[in-house]
């Protein structure tokens, strides 16, 4: 909240109780290793409490921060210590090797902490003052907890307040909430629709795959002549013979044209559909044409013909 006032605070209580044993640690550091550019960085952490972070070349040897820093004469490591004016039995993580290398592996060692020189502690609290430095520290530290204390009460509403929709906003939700709801019919009625395409398809797909003719059963010949003969034609076709004399002579003439036709070689093609119906395609060249069909239910029907172009005679 105060980042001048932590700052502050946390110098202060380093320099009266943690300050002798991570100087020492620096400096020993330095002693061995005068071009690492070792240095601590004190912060505060979100409980209130002061840390020290051991740094080389400004890169922080780990994540978190301990209590002070501590050399170890017996081992010759330097350690981080969780607790500041350790005394006792302890256990310390290694930071940097006896050698001067920083510890890839951190782990802890045991140690046996001697106390804190009173001689020393008197001579930092003096650099301070003894009585007015110890109030001080108090004081901010009372004020950065209550300032702390403070804002996690504050109500969420308080801190955040909603901003209303203008005009502009509100026009363009109402613009997408109805794409979206027209959107949603639409595709309602698209699916009744496929479900009763469905309904319908599925029965009469199976019939067309019970009742396709087989490839055997397609007669070129006779088909072509049914052609010729207009057997296609509806009933008010002018073409169409009309009567048993105009009937009979169109079957002979049929007969004879499809021989004459068919009889220099024609070519048939068919094409099936996934069992359901046949496409079939004759190819007569004396005749230059190209007549199809269908076939499907049990019938062969004639859809078309067209005439053959010169280029795919040849």
């Amino acid at each position: 909240v105060f980042p001048e006032l932590s700052l502050f605070i946390c110098s202060s209580t380093m320099a009266l109780t943690a300050s002798l044993r991570t100087n020492d640690a620096i400096q020993h550091l330095k002693k061995i290793k005068p071009f690492d550019g070792w240095s601590s960085d004190v912060y505060l952490n979100k409980y209130g409490e002061c840390l020290t972070m051991l740094r080389r070349r400004n890169i922080p040897l780990g994540d978190v921060g301990f209590g002070e820093l501590y050399y170890d004469k017996t081992s010759g490591c330097v350690v981080g210590l969780k607790s500041k004016n350790a005394t006792g039995p302890d256990n310390g993580v290694v930071l940097v090797e006896s050698d001067g290398t920083v510890c890839r592996n951190q782990h802890k060692i045991p140690l046996t902490l001697p106390p804190i020189s009173h001689a020393g502690k008197s001579t930092a609290v003096h650099q301070f003052g003894e009585t007015s430095g110890s109030n001080t520290v108090r004081e901010n530290l009372r004020r950065a907890r209550e300032s702390r204390r403070h804002v996690q009460q504050t109500p969420r509403n308080q801190q955040q307040q909603p901003t209303a929709l203008n005009d502009e906003q509100n026009k363009l939700l109402l613009k997408y909430a109805a794409l979206a709801v027209m959107f949603a019919v639409f595709m309602r009625a698209l699916a009744t629709f496929i479900s009763g395409i469905a309904i319908l398809l599925i029965p009469l797909l199976f019939y067309a795959s019970q009742n396709c003719p087989s490839d055997g059963s397609f007669d070129a010949k006779k088909e072509i002549k049914r052609v010729l003969r207009g057997v296609h034609l509806s009933e008010d076709d002018p073409n169409k013979p009309k009567g048993w004399l105009e009937e009979t002579i169109a079957r002979a003439s049929a007969s004879v044209a499809t021989e004459l036709a068919t009889g220099l070689g024609y070519t048939v093609t068919l094409t099936h559909f996934y069992g359901f119906a046949t496409f079939a395609n004759a190819r007569v060249p004396t005749a230059k044409m190209d007549l199809y069909w269908i076939g499907a239910f049990g019938k062969w029907w004639y859809i078309t013909s067209r005439s053959i172009p010169e280029d795919d005679l040849h």
